[in-house]
């Protein structure tokens, strides 16, 4: 049988000094100098994967970024829609035009909802459950209110004249938790711009 070669003497990655290996892998001179190479691995493996983490929450927050944005959008084509297809009615919490109120910024009224999408965000684009009301009345407090019912108790009553106790109590009942997927608020977007432009179409030639 052939001997086996002697292993040739290796440079130490810590101190830098020659040694000869007892195991092929071997990169270290001795037990302290093993234990600073493994320590300063392991630091390494850590600045990496944190520089991996770092860069995964910069992606999720600009995914989050474009939802948000996308979010936006939808509710703004949704909300103008809603206020053009209840152009000719009051407002759905007290029954007023609000004639004194042509000063506020952005206009008097609002694409106002019934329950809100913070609580209710799977209703955010139920048509049911948004209405023409004034700035005032969205905002909780409305001199037009009629005396003894609060803004909330208003926007019920008038709703149920509106569309029906059983169209109110569907939307009251419980529900399916619903998100959006950026695919999903693209698609309501273009929906209700399409719709708004039919509706200012009809408005021009009325």
């Amino acid at each position: 049988m052939r001997a086996s070669k002697a292993p040739r003497p290796k440079k130490c990655r810590v101190c830098l000094e020659l040694f000869v290996p007892m195991k092929p892998l071997q990169v270290a001179c001795g037990i302290s100098c093993a234990l600073i190479h493994a320590k300063a691995k392991q630091a390494k493996a850590r600045v990496a994967l944190e520089k991996v983490e770092r860069r995964e929450l910069r992606a999720a927050r600009q995914r989050l970024k474009r939802l948000r944005e996308y979010m936006q959008e939808a509710q703004a084509a949704f909300n103008k829609f809603i206020r053009l297809r209840d152009r000719n009615d009051p407002c759905i919490c007290c029954g007023s035009y609000g004639a004194d109120e042509d000063w506020l910024t952005g206009g008097k009224w609002d694409a106002g909802h019934f329950l809100s999408r913070g609580s209710h965000p799977e209703l955010r684009f139920d048509e049911d459950n948004c209405h023409k009301q004034l700035k005032s009345c969205n905002g909780g407090s409305s001199k037009y209110a009629q005396k003894g019912r609060t803004v909330a108790e208003g926007y019920r009553a008038r709703l149920i004249e509106k569309i029906g106790l059983e169209r109110v109590e569907a939307l009251e009942g419980p529900h399916q938790a619903r998100r959006y997927s950026i695919e999903e608020l693209k698609a309501i977007k273009a929906q209700y711009q399409g719709r708004a432009r039919e509706m200012e179409k009809a408005i021009a030639i009325e």
